[in-house]
């Protein structure tokens, strides 16, 4: 926080917070993780049909169309910042992406329960 605190102004900080978001945002960063993301959900969703709640599974199914039309929106237009940041606050709402889905595509990541990434190092809070 001392860092952010000695960027001056609420305006520096505004700004230096924005672009480190858009920074994440970024095609480069998310195109190729979510779109294989969307191509294994289609397998995933046919195998948890039978194992999910039907509400779950609709979620599911509706988070699949959320992350499909984030992969269109880098395609068609990757700088239109607005409508990215509205369709990853869309996807938030259903939650992290299947914990399964992230550790065949997370490289050998340790994930929690909830499925975030757990980094070697830093206790669950987020201390190290």
């Amino acid at each position: 926080m001392a860092a952010y605190d000695a960027l001056g102004g609420k305006a520096d900080r505004d700004d230096a917070l924005h672009a480190a978001v858009a920074a994440m945002l970024a095609k480069d960063v998310l195109y190729a993780p979510l779109a294989a993301l969307c191509a294994r959900f289609p397998a995933w969703l046919a195998s948890a049909r039978l194992q999910l709640p039907a509400g779950e599974y609709e979620g599911r199914g509706r988070q699949f169309q959320v992350y499909q039309r984030l992969v269109a929106q880098y395609e068609v237009e990757p700088d239109a910042y607005a409508k990215v940041v509205s369709l990853v606050q869309e996807a938030a709402g259903y939650g992290p992406p299947p914990r399964e889905l992230v550790a065949e595509l997370g490289g050998g990541l340790d994930l929690a329960a909830d499925g975030r990434p757990l980094f070697p190092g830093l206790a669950e809070g987020g201390e190290g």
